[in-house]
């Protein structure tokens, strides 16, 4: 989101996420950019009432675990031009994808057209083998993966809270967010 932002863009976060995780970092370290919460199975219709492409440019939609609400996922790829799966480069989150790809097949088929779905890769370990041989698995599933992957750092790992600010050493979080951007949908 805010990457997006610093390119200029007018963004509001929505928190999907029952839990409240982006409602509440966005208050505790007094973002700029507005976030609401809205957890709820009926994203889909209720959020084009709420933000629309005269106010803001982009809407980033945080979600719960897809195996813990189902519901509000599914929803919120309805509301989605476009999908973002972030994942590490790991095992359990690679065996993981599968109900993924079938959630957003099952949503395709309610849409009008398909939303570009991109990878992208984070927690990533410098130096290690993993995201190559991943992003090999996915571009032989006709999937794309991202190019920039976000780093495994402590300033993300213990970012919650705090503001958000970027460093000379973050130009992967901003070069992910202008690449997802150029594939995209959305409204800009």
């Amino acid at each position: 989101m805010h990457a997006w932002a610093r390119a200029g863009w007018r963004v509001v976060g929505v928190d999907a996420d029952p839990q409240g995780t982006l409602t509440g970092w966005a208050a505790d370290a007094n973002w700029s950019i507005p976030v609401f919460g809205l957890a709820t199975a009926k994203l889909h219709t209720e959020l084009p009432g709420i933000i629309s492409p005269d106010r803001f440019d982009l809407a980033v939609i945080d979600t719960p675990p897809l195996e813990l609400q189902r519901g509000i996922v599914y929803s919120a790829m309805r509301a989605a031009t476009d999908v973002v799966v972030t994942l590490a480069p790991t095992s359990p989150e690679w065996d993981a994808l599968p109900k993924v790809w079938d959630a957003l097949d099952d949503v395709d088929a309610l849409r009008t057209r398909p939303a570009p779905v991109s990878v992208l890769w984070n927690r990533v370990r410098a130096g290690t083998s993993a995201p190559g041989v991943y992003r090999e698995l996915l571009a032989e599933q006709g999937r794309y993966s991202c190019r920039n992957s976000i780093p495994l750092a402590e300033r993300y790992a213990q970012g919650v809270g705090a503001p958000v600010v970027f460093g000379v050493e973050d130009t992967a979080v901003l070069d992910a967010a202008a690449e997802i951007a150029r594939r995209g949908g959305g409204w800009r």
